[in-house]
């Protein structure tokens, strides 16, 4: 049998890719505050920003090719299989798209489609980590909340950004980053 069909190693395989997800996160976070500070001059602390920005997507590649492998081929009984959580992510991606692109008036960028892919890999990491045995119930529906306040916090957030001038825009886009983080952590935190 393969290791990728023990549900074991599927978990402690997942549970890998979300704490490289964590690490992403803080670069990503960095690389904002660096580059997005008000008042930065063009050019300065280029070398910085690019060591973040290339941390951030080292990170985050392997990060989410280890926890969406996991998700797609995890063993065990799952609520919703990761595939059918993912593909609701898609539509969820194509409903807010269009929201805020033509309801709101807000210019699409590739922040929403993070959010939502985010959200619904995490979703499907809960159902995992449950039916691997290495979450309780208790711990599981601490994660749906938790997910979905994330989930709604970044979604208002990127709705707003562009309407928000200096600080007060730089802060904001640095609170999906934060609750995103912060969610992961936290499902570190309840994974047996």
């Amino acid at each position: 049998m393969s290791h990728l069909y023990d549900p074991a190693y599927a978990a402690a395989n997942l549970v890998t890719g979300q704490r490289l997800l964590v690490v992403c996160c803080l670069f990503y976070l960095a690389w904002w505050a660096v580059a997005f500070r008000p008042g930065r001059r063009h050019g300065r602390n280029l070398p910085a920003i690019v060591i973040l920005l290339a941390g951030a997507i080292g990170a985050g590649a392997a990060g989410l090719c280890m926890s969406f492998v996991s998700v797609l081929d995890a063993p065990g009984e799952r609520i919703v299989p990761g595939r059918t959580i993912l593909s609701l992510g898609v539509g969820l991606f194509l409903v807010l798209l269009a929201v805020t692109v033509l309801a709101l008036g807000r210019r699409f960028t590739c922040e929403l489609f993070l959010i939502v892919g985010w959200t619904a890999l995490e979703y499907a990491a809960v159902d995992v980590l449950r039916s691997a045995g290495r979450m309780t119930h208790t711990g599981a529906v601490t994660m749906d909340v938790a997910l979905a306040l994330a989930f709604v916090v970044s979604v208002v957030m990127y709705a707003l950004y562009y309407r928000l001038r200096g600080r007060h825009g730089y802060v904001a886009g640095m609170v999906p980053l934060v609750s995103e983080g912060v969610s992961m952590l936290l499902l570190l935190a309840v994974t047996a």
